[in-house]
């Protein structure tokens, strides 16, 4: 009995109990185990985590760099007469806020240039003084006939692009700059004006330096590469004219072609005192971008240097 009641004590005394003694040290290592395991997901969590968050922050940074370095909103001074000749006749889309003497952008423009200049960097604004006076002795307003402002009251701008008169910025877009952007991207796209009128002729090529014609036989629909060629040569003024339904003095000129039915011609004024004389540069090459724009490039470079000897149109 005694050996029997003495094995019982040791089978119920769980500090002796082989059992619950392998048990206990299995719950430590689990335990032990566990806390590596936090530990170690903390240290990845501080490492990766915070590495992450640097990542964005120093992307964020960067990209506010770009936008800031690109869309910076320009101070335009009315004494600087060569910029300003680019600004209002060069070709590239300039949008311009009206301010007073030493006035600043307002948000609108600069949150719309840095929403363009992500997407293109052909964009450009900045801000003129619209009471001051040009070298001209004129203000802005005067020079191109637009309607007075009342700048204390008034958000007001313009866009000049493709060398066209400037174009009022409408009141509904001028103060969203999501709205503003789109109204720029849109309407400073160039465009083919299609003439049915002397008048229009006049208006689009003879008051103009340089002018591209196309005649068509019925409407002139533009290739796919046509709309990129003209924004690189934005100065330059594109007219079509449909040979179904209109003549003009160039048409001997401008012979069809046989496949296309299509021809191209660049035309140039020069004034001499009070002399002013026009030049034809015919299109000779292929119809694709790489010729056509050969042909755009010599008749400038031509006309620059003053040897406008492809043929002369009356």
């Amino acid at each position: 009995d005694f050996i029997s009641t003495a094995g019982m004590k040791r089978s119920t005394n769980p500090s002796k109990n082989p059992e619950l003694i392998q048990e206990k040290k299995e719950k430590k290592l689990s335990k032990e185990q566990d806390k590596k395991r936090a530990a170690w997901l903390k240290q990845f969590s501080m490492t990766y985590g915070l590495g992450f968050a640097f990542t964005i922050i120093a992307l964020s940074c960067v990209y506010s760099v770009f936008t800031i370095q690109h869309a910076t909103v320009a101070s335009l001074s009315l004494d600087d007469g060569d910029k300003l000749k680019e600004v209002f006749f060069g070709g590239d889309p300039w949008v311009l806020q009206c301010v007073k003497e030493n006035g600043t952008a307002a948000e609108p423009f600069v949150t719309a240039s840095n929403i363009l200049s992500v997407k293109n960097r052909a964009f450009r604004f900045g801000t003129i003084d619209c009471e001051g006076k040009l070298p001209s002795n004129r203000t802005i307003l005067q020079r191109f006939k637009l309607p007075p402002v009342n700048l204390s009251a008034t958000l007001s701008g313009y866009m000049f692009a493709n060398g066209d008169p400037p174009a009022a910025i409408p009141q509904k877009y001028i103060t969203d700059p999501k709205k503003l952007a789109l109204w720029v991207e849109k309407y400073s796209d160039p465009t083919v004006k299609e003439l049915a009128w002397e008048s229009s002729f006049k208006k689009h090529c003879l008051l103009r330096d340089e002018c591209v014609v196309v005649h068509a036989k019925g409407k002139f629909k533009r290739p796919s590469w046509f709309a990129p060629m003209m924004r690189r040569n934005r100065r330059l003024r594109f007219v079509s004219v449909n040979r179904n339904n209109h003549k003009s003095a160039l048409d001997d000129k401008m012979p069809l072609d046989g496949d296309l039915d299509l021809a191209l011609a660049v035309l140039t004024r020069t004034a001499e005192g009070d002399k002013t004389s026009y030049h034809l540069y015919p299109h000779r090459g292929e119809w694709s971008d790489k010729a056509v724009s050969k042909t755009l490039s010599e008749a400038l470079a031509r006309k620059a240097a003053g040897r406008e000897d492809l043929g002369e149109a009356e």
